[in-house]
Formats: C-alpha cells, structure tokens, sequence
C-alpha cells in the first residue's frame, strides 16, 4: 500500500515501519498509484510539475520528468494529474491541457512514447491498471475509454456534464465515475450509454476503488462517509439501481483516497499522516 501526504510518499507494510521515498521535488504530490506491468512493479509517483517511477522490487527510482521537458509550452498554471497503465509495459499520466502523456519500460527505464489527444478540457482523472484498457476523464465532465495496443484508441466517450470527473473504476462492460456534485455514473461501454446515477454523496465524491475478487466498489468524499455499492447487473431488469451495501463516517475527516487492502478498506484524509482502516467482519 501507498499513499501521500503534502511532498511525500509513503510504502506500508503490515507490521513494519513505513518506507519514506525521496521524492526531492519542491511541490506537492497529487497521486501515487501502483502498476502492474507483469515482470515489473512499478510505483508511479505524480507532483504538480514532474512524473517519477521505482521499480518496487529493486526500491530505486528509475524515473524523474519533468512537466516542462514534456511540453515546452507548458506555463506556470499547468499541472499533471492522473496515473494509468496498460499492460505489459505502458505508463500514461494525464495533464492539464487535455493531453495523456504515454510512456513505455525501455531498458529499465521508462521513456515518453506518444501522446493521446481527445479530450477537450483538464484531465482530472485516469483509470485504475487494466489489461487492455484506459478510462480518462477531464473537468468538464467527459469520460473516454482506450482500448489498448501499441497506440491506445479511443473506443467510445460519453458526454461532458458540466462537473468534473473526480475518479473512475471500472470491470468489464462497466465504466464508474464519480463526479464533483456528489454523483456516481455507471457507463456501459458495450451500449455506449448512461445505465446507472447515483446522488451518492452531498460533497465531492473524492476517490473510487474497485473490489479485487468481488463486484463491488467503494467511494469517499469531502462528506467525511465511505460507501460500498454492488456493481449492477446489467442483463437484469432492476440494472438501473443500486442501493449501498455498507455506510460509515470518519468524523471531521475529508476523505480523499480510498483502497481495498487484504479485503479490509483503507481510506487518507486530507492534511492527515495516518491512514483509516475498517477491518472486514470476522478478521
């Protein structure tokens, strides 16, 4: 497990100290994310202004770019935010110019392979590690999904809505995005079409994560709850609702990452070190 906190990121272990990286960048971290790209495990760190890599099996960095070497017309105002991969061996990082910058593993290192172009405002989010399959979402609402290869395509895209994309999750047919209103949309990719809303949370729906084994999911908000849904069925008639499968608060906390770890959920506050845990039943 990993997670930020102001310039720092931090590696945990159950039962060991935590692991600091030196992230030695003056400005704050917006996300860390694990990928899987098979033989190597990578731990993709993102500032406002740089994008940096360790390979997790070695514990070293291999990997330090910066925003400005990534675009030369880039200003002050710009930033980066979002962290997907695809594998067996891409990284991509969104920016605020609407641009997905893709790198690939080359000799241990990773090196910029081309950009994704379809997004017409600030990309806010980027989907969790698929196999074959990137979701992007921007501030003006816009949700597309790529589908993998070489150079990853743009398969399908739904409407912009005038709030942002916050986080996405997604399994199969389904696309789940959270949004700055509080509401929660479920995609299917294969109709190309909204089939779920759900009025999720009263504050910003902060962070998604997808269960590892399960057909469920779990989001946090600025409302300091955690929710857990059931993925809908969408061969079934009542495929249009879903009703919340468990509700707790973290009092005075807004909730701004959320995980699934070992079966129990893990949830960051904002200007907190500490990371909440609510064990499974019966652990």
């Amino acid at each position: 497990m990993a997670y930020a906190q102001g310039n720092a990121v931090f590696m945990v272990e159950e039962g060991k100290k935590p692991l600091v990286l030196p992230v030695n960048d003056e400005d704050p971290v917006v996300q860390v994310r694990y990928c899987d790209l098979g033989p190597k495990v990578l731990l993709v760190t993102v500032t406002t202004k740089a994008v940096m890599a360790w390979d997790v099996g070695l514990s070293r960095m291999i990997f330090n770019h910066k925003l400005s070497s990534l675009d030369k017309n880039a200003g002050q105002a710009d930033f980066l935010r979002g962290i997907g991969c695809i594998a067996p061996n891409k990284v991509l990082v969104g920016s605020t110019s609407g641009t997905i910058y893709m790198f690939e593993t080359t000799d241990g290192t990773l090196e910029l392979e081309g950009k994704l172009k379809g997004h017409k405002g600030a990309i806010t989010a980027l989907g969790p590690p698929q196999t074959d399959l990137l979701l992007s979402g921007d501030d003006q609402g816009a949700v597309i999904s790529w589908t993998g290869g070489d150079m990853p395509t743009q398969e399908c895209g739904f409407e912009a809505r005038g709030s942002p994309v916050m986080s996405l999750a997604g399994r199969r047919d389904m696309v789940v995005a959270a949004y700055g209103t509080g509401h929660i949309r479920i995609f299917s990719r294969k109709k190309n079409m909204l089939a779920v809303e759900v009025a999720a949370h009263s504050r910003p729906v902060m962070a998604l994560a997808m269960h590892p084994s399960q057909d469920q999911f779990v989001s946090v908000g600025e409302d300091t709850i955690v929710n857990v849904w059931p993925l809908p069925d969408f061969e079934s008639k009542s495929s249009s609702t879903v009703d919340v499968l468990f509700s707790t608060s973290a009092k005075d906390r807004i909730l701004v990452g959320v995980g699934f770890y070992g079966g129990d959920i893990v949830a960051s506050a904002f200007d907190s070190g500490s990371v909440l845990i609510w064990k499974r039943a019966g652990k």
